[in-house]
């Protein structure tokens, strides 16, 4: 995302995948995807110039921007705001495991990103175990929705391959959730 400050500077706001398409091409079945990221690395390379800073809201970006050449000196990480209440844990029967699944576009990759498969292992393995239920929180729910399942929520488990600043992790940490 770039966006222009109060002194109308041009900042390029990185926020995780964006950066990661700098440097690899990740798994898709949508071959337009990838002439889609070709044509934004050479945008990117013709308008840098242009860019008075890098926001990044996680030092673990820091190296894709490096690596595909980007003035590390112009690189400064943001985080986002996080919630910082905690929740009223509710009583509840199950060992409930929480994780996240992405609805829409490019489901191929974003299943990849954030490890759906090592997610749909573990549902698998723990099948017959009536203590364990999973349940999943998608980018479609209203924070309502999510607000009630994390007061169930025993633990939340994340196997991303690419990460940023992880809000939903650090909100476990304040509400003393076990978080893997």
């Amino acid at each position: 995302m770039v966006k222009f400050t109060v002194s109308h500077h041009l900042i390029h706001w990185w926020k995780g995948t964006d950066s990661l398409k700098l440097i690899m091409y990740p798994p898709t079945l949508n071959k337009v995807w990838y002439v889609r990221i070709f044509l934004e690395r050479i945008i990117f390379k013709c308008t840098e110039w242009m860019i008075r800073e890098h926001w990044v809201d996680h030092e673990c970006l820091i190296s894709n921007l490096v690596q595909f050449g980007v003035d590390p000196k112009k690189i400064i990480v943001r985080y986002d705001d996080i919630w910082t209440e905690t929740i009223k844990k509710r009583k509840h029967s199950k060992f409930m495991v929480l994780y996240y699944e992405y609805h829409g576009k490019n489901k191929y990759f974003k299943d990849w990103l954030y490890g759906n498969d090592i997610i749909k292992s573990a549902i698998k393995h723990f099948e017959n175990n009536k203590q364990i239920a999973f349940r999943s929180i998608t980018n479609r729910m209203t924070k309502r929705r999510v607000l009630e399942l994390l007061a169930v929520t025993d633990a939340y488990i994340r196997p991303n391959r690419h990460d940023r600043h992880k809000r939903l992790i650090q909100f476990c940490k304040i509400c003393r959730f076990r978080s893997l």
